[in-house]
């Protein structure tokens, strides 16, 4: 009874008269918009979705931006928008660094990807580890806002996209989300029946790690990782003089692509992993988890209900999709940072980004410098290739008070010595070089070094 209007009809009409009045299509579009939401939300309500960017400020611009067309691609497919949970710093589109104020893009020449203040559920100081679990595991009172309301009925779709490094993923404000407390909550949703099947995108340096041996095949949670358990993720379209920032990231810009151009109903779950690992040539993509879900269509975590022809149609013309584009190139997420400076000094080598970017250099030769004495108070050598520590292999208490010790005493980790200082210190509490016995000895360390 939905659909019992005249769809092939109406399609002529709006084509045809859009062809006479541009203003009037323009018009249309919008109330487009609102019938086909009301139309939708009113026929489907089965699948959720989770979205978190889990970093800020401008040098991290790309992954604000694949969530934010993350968005765009499941509500042009009929996702119910209030069944979408978005949590972002959201300080992208109107920094005061951003060259196109309130607009993000993810490809280069493409379209605004921003989705507005008012569709991003949690902000600033709000994207937290604790806001997290709590919106994943439904408890509204902890959360503060809008939650997972899924039951066994329902399947739910997670896009994480932020860094990473061994045995944990990071948020923009207070601690960083490790291997464990990452694993109870998966277990936490399972025991509590909140989902029939889960797809999970991690988008991180070192993704693997949070689930290499460890991620139960029984839970009917797929996970597809930008990166195995021993590497960096790759961010794209960087150094683009007109964005300056990389706009995206090589592992997600494959998978949207899919989405956003093909047909949902006919793209499986497997194929679209195999699709993203194919584009991405700078990391080894992994899958963990109940891999019986690859034969499953990425409609089921996607998209809303399918279409008729026609209304697809109009839809499509609402929000044509985003298509890949040249340019930039792809960059270690570990050396975006410094890819964003140089690209924004290049404009002026005088102006006040160039001076920054000289300032970044002295700060990034001091965590090297804090890098090597740490690396050898433990009788090691960073990088060093031919060694890599799985999270199995952690004692995550110590491996969590070795972390937070060093921020205490040293300093909120940052672009230079995330990834170092972190992968020292897995490596250390596996190899029992840092146990609780010689853990004040390191402590006197990083005061002498603070």
């Amino acid at each position: 009874m939905l659909f019992l209007i005249d769809l092939p009809h109406i399609l002529e009409i709006i084509v045809g008269f859009s062809k006479k009045s541009e203003v009037w299509i323009i018009t249309f579009k919008v109330m487009l918009n609102l019938l086909v939401f009301s139309l939708l939300s009113s026929a489907f309500a089965a699948n959720w979705a989770v979205l978190v960017a889990g970093s800020g400020g401008m040098i991290n611009y790309r992954h604000q931006s694949d969530v934010f067309r993350t968005y765009k691609i499941l509500t042009k497919n009929g996702f119910d928008p209030s069944k979408i949970i978005v949590m972002a710093y959201d300080d992208v589109a109107h920094h005061r660094g951003n060259p196109f104020p309130e607009q993000i893009f993810n490809v280069p020449d493409g379209p605004d990807v921003y989705i507005g203040a008012d569709n991003i559920d949690y902000k600033a100081e709000n994207v937290t580890v604790s806001k997290f679990v709590a919106v994943m595991t439904g408890n509204a009172t902890a959360a503060g806002g809008k939650v997972l309301e899924s039951t066994s009925s329902d399947n739910v779709f997670l896009l994480f996209s932020d860094h990473g490094s061994t045995g944990l993923i990071s948020f923009p404000t207070g601690p960083d989300m490790y291997v464990d407390e990452l694993q109870d909550m998966f277990s936490e949703m399972y025991n509590k029946s909140m989902y029939n099947k889960m797809l999970v995108y991690m988008e991180t340096c070192y993704a693997g790690s949070m689930f290499k041996d460890i991620m139960p095949t029984n839970m009917s949670i797929y996970i597809a990782t930008a990166s195995d358990y021993n590497e960096s993720s790759y961010a794209m379209y960087c150094g683009i003089r007109k964005y300056k920032v990389c706009l995206s990231n090589e592992f997600t810009q494959g998978w949207m692509e899919q989405s956003d151009t093909g047909n949902m109903s006919e793209i499986t779950v497997g194929n679209q992993f195999e699709v993203a690992k194919n584009f991405t040539l700078s990391s080894y993509p992994q899958e963990y988890g109940d891999t019986t879900l690859k034969t499953d269509f990425i409609a089921e975590y996607q998209s809303g209900p399918i279409l008729p022809p026609e209304l697809k149609t109009i839809h499509q013309m609402i929000t044509p999709p985003i298509r890949r584009r040249e340019g930039g190139k792809r960059v270690r997420q570990e050396d975006a940072y410094l890819s964003y400076l140089e690209t924004a000094a290049a404009e002026d080598p005088f102006g006040e980004e160039a001076v920054e970017y000289h300032k970044q250099i002295l700060i990034k030769k001091k965590e090297e410098a804090r890098r090597d004495a740490i690396a050898s108070f433990f009788g090691m050598i960073f990088p060093d290739p031919n060694y890599a520590t799985t999270a199995t292999s952690i004692d995550f208490k110590l491996f969590r008070r070795a972390v937070t010790t060093y921020q205490s005493i040293c300093g909120r980790l940052n672009e230079f010595s995330y990834w170092s200082i972190t992968r020292i210190l897995s490596r250390a509490v596996a190899d029992k070089k840092l146990t609780s016995e010689n853990f004040s000895a390191f402590e006197s360390l990083l005061r002498q070094l603070a």
